[in-house]
């Protein structure tokens, strides 16, 4: 009998059609369960979730949209018990992988580089099913838990920026005063000027995303970020 840790990939997504079937192909063959939640897609994104991992077993939930912190959350005491380690995704990555990394698993969580079309960073992406961590924040959520986990180097996750976060033009600009606001309450938060630096890229607004993507360089910290 295999000792591999299980791995159950957990999602949420609305109205992701034009990029769920990539992110799915790319992950099916490297998970043992999902659980991934709609909020609510007006589009056909249940199919092709369904189309892709009608094999693996997994569940499709419907859950009221409040906001991402709270619907990780959600998500996350649903995933309890579904699997060894929980994998993180957003509907418009693609993961990548070099031999079989999920094979050897052991800490409470692992730092995973994904990379952009401006740089990359790490980020913390899975997490053991007994480990203690939530997320936090309205729009830039984070992942906060132990503060020093081991990066995974034989895996990846390509960021390719166009779900429906970088295209729905309302929701952008509500991003953008939510985060703003935030940013009033926690001026020194890094996820935060990175988050606000992203919106205003993806509104094409290049001056205003330079400003925020300089301001997150001059507080240091990790390297590949800056």
């Amino acid at each position: 009998m295999s000792n591999k840790p299980k791995i159950c990939l957990v999602m949420p997504v609305r109205d992701e059609a034009s990029v769920i079937e990539r992110c799915l192909a790319s992950v099916k063959d490297h998970i043992d369960h999902w659980l991934i939640a709609d909020t609510g897609s007006t589009d056909d994104t249940i199919d092709r979730i369904e189309n892709v991992l009608g094999e693996v077993p997994g569940e499709l939930i419907q859950l009221p949209w409040t906001d991402f912190a709270s619907v990780r959350n959600e998500l996350r005491e649903r995933s309890r018990g579904l699997a060894d380690y929980v994998l993180w995704l957003d509907a418009d990555e693609t993961l990548e992988m070099i031999g079989e990394p999920f094979a050897s698993l052991v800490g409470p969580g692992y730092g995973l580089e994904v990379r952009t079309s401006r740089g990359a960073f790490v980020q913390w992406r899975l997490a053991r099913d007994d480990a203690m961590y939530c997320y936090a924040g309205p729009v830039a959520e984070a992942l906060v838990g132990p503060r020093k986990i081991p990066c995974l180097d034989e895996v990846s996750i390509t960021h390719h920026e166009d779900g429906v976060r970088w295209h729905d033009v309302a929701k952008n600009q509500r991003d953008i005063l939510l985060l703003k606001g935030a940013l009033l309450e926690a001026p020194q938060n890094p996820s935060l000027l990175l988050a606000l630096a992203d919106c205003h890229a993806a509104r094409g607004e290049l001056a205003e995303a330079l400003h925020y993507y300089q301001a997150r360089a001059d507080m240091k910290g990790p390297e590949a970020q800056t």
